[in-house]
């Protein structure tokens, strides 16, 4: 589904679906011009689905607000492997939410923020986290 312009409507169809699907395991809802309304369903039905490993939601139009919608369901869901928010309009501000959650989440190998709206500086001082990627 990558590039296909769902907008948050389409994210929120999918949000529904994915909470009944128990064999999707990888999943592309990159390029579709979703923002918060849509980050915020999609994130909310991780919760429930712990079957999706892996996430692209590449170049979408998520926010801080996303960020910590995805931080909780990081707290929470055992599936989920990778997922990738690169090329958003996330802060330094979400990535430390995204950080905070990763130590209650044990199957979670790498959240890449790559090209968010984060400083060199910025990135730096997650140093420490080796799941969260700024490359």
């Amino acid at each position: 589904m990558w590039g296909n312009t769902i907008g948050n409507e389409g994210a929120k169809a999918f949000a529904e679906a994915l909470k009944n699907h128990p064999s999707l395991t990888n999943l592309s809802l990159s390029l579709n011009g979703i923002s918060t309304e849509g980050g915020r369903s999609l994130a909310a039905a991780l919760k429930e689905n712990t079957s999706v490993h892996i996430f692209w939601l590449v170049q979408n139009e998520f926010n801080d607000e996303v960020a910590n919608c995805f931080a909780e369901t990081v707290k929470v869901n055992s599936g989920l492997t990778h997922l990738w928010l690169i090329e958003n309009k996330i802060t330094a501000k979400g990535a430390r939410m995204l950080a905070d959650a990763l130590p209650q989440n044990k199957s979670l190998k790498e959240i890449c923020l790559k090209g968010n709206i984060l400083t060199e500086e910025e990135e730096k001082s997650f140093s420490h986290e080796e799941r969260l990627r700024f490359n």
